[in-house]
């Protein structure tokens, strides 16, 4: 099984639970959500369905008559199959779900541990009366735990003093204006494999892309100056 780390800056984590929802009702939506992503490309029938989602056949019979009955699924039928398809209702709920919303639902779902301003950077900012627009939450796989947690809290402090130091620099080159007047909030989400992570890190992938892109430019370089050579023998007639 694949573990996921998500992690949020800064937090707006939305984990929506309506006040007397029980663990079984939000079982219950988190099957829904899936069913209904599953019908995000392409219609698909009852025993598709039921091998991507896992769920019984008759919790899955269950859950499907109530997507129907709310209008957000339908039916379509081709010969003698019948496939479950996404009404245009569907599609607009399915639009407002987000990814994110997704993962960290089914990490919490699953035993996974949330934390409030996991690297203590914002209230440690707040604590000596200063400003500081930034708050991480963590949100970890109970298959990862703390032990093997790779983010530490100074390396989410150092990425959060990055982030500071880019944006600072952005507004000072006119690359971006910061408005004083406004306000709201952002959310920055990375979503990181935890496998992927140590794969990429013993590939050192982040080298070899550089060399790939270092490659292509010295190809583009070599083509454009052929053209340049070109051009001095006047236009092609």
């Amino acid at each position: 099984m694949k573990s996921s780390i998500a992690y949020i800056i800064p937090c707006l984590i939305r984990y929506v639970v309506k006040s007397g929802n029980t663990a079984q009702q939000k079982i219950k939506e988190l099957n829904r959500s899936g069913i209904m992503t599953c019908l995000k490309d392409e219609a698909k029938r009852f025993k598709d369905i039921k091998e991507i989602t896992g769920l019984s056949p008759m919790g899955l019979t269950k859950i499907l008559a109530g997507l129907e009955e709310d209008g957000l699924i339908g039916r379509k039928t081709e010969g003698r199959w019948s496939s479950y398809i996404l009404t245009r209702k569907g599609e607009r709920m399915l639009f407002k779900m987000t990814t994110l919303d997704m993962i960290i639902n089914k990490i919490q779902d699953d035993g996974g541990k949330y934390y409030h301003d996991y690297s203590g950077s914002k209230g440690s900012m707040e604590l000596s009366g200063l400003a500081w627009g930034i708050q991480d939450d963590l949100v970890i796989d109970k298959e990862i735990g703390e032990k093997d947690n790779p983010l530490l809290p100074g390396i989410v402090r150092s990425t959060q003093a990055h982030m500071f130091r880019e944006i600072k620099s952005a507004a000072k080159n006119n690359l971006i204006k910061l408005d004083e007047k406004k306000k709201g909030q952002m959310v920055l989400g990375f979503v990181i494999d935890y496998d992927n992570l140590i794969k990429s890190i013993s590939d050192d992938s982040l080298a070899q892309y550089k060399k790939n892109v270092d490659k292509k430019t010295k190809k583009k370089d070599k083509w454009d100056k052929a053209n340049d050579e070109l051009k001095e023998f006047g236009p092609v007639v």
